[in-house]
């Protein structure tokens, strides 16, 4: 299984938020200190389509560098398909290896 994965959602989401510290405290609670969680935080939502385009990238950006390849989402449908058009430009998505869950 994995022992290290992603959680992305945007910051200042209070529900992604939430969902990031309970994906956490669960895992190690389940599996131990063996499993690792990294939260990744897209910027905060605005309405500069440059901004939001810009802040997208910077997260999905952070998690190919990362190294993960298993990553759980906390988005709401319009950020969905903003991380997951650049996940799938930038390698993360839709390739051998890599795993996506959104909620």
């Amino acid at each position: 299984g994995a022992e290290r994965f992603g959680v992305v959602h945007i910051q200042g989401d209070v529900w992604g938020e939430s969902f990031a510290q309970d994906v956490r405290r669960e895992a190690q609670r389940l599996v131990g200190a063996s499993v690792r969680v990294e939260a990744v935080a897209a910027a905060a939502r605005t309405s500069d389509a440059t901004a939001r385009a810009e802040a997208v990238s910077d997260a999905v950006g952070r998690l190919r560098s990362s190294g993960l390849r298993h990553f759980l989402a906390a988005l709401s449908y319009e950020d969905y398909v903003s991380v997951a058009v650049e996940a799938q430009r930038s390698g993360i998505m839709g390739e051998p290896g890599y795993f996506w869950a959104f909620a």
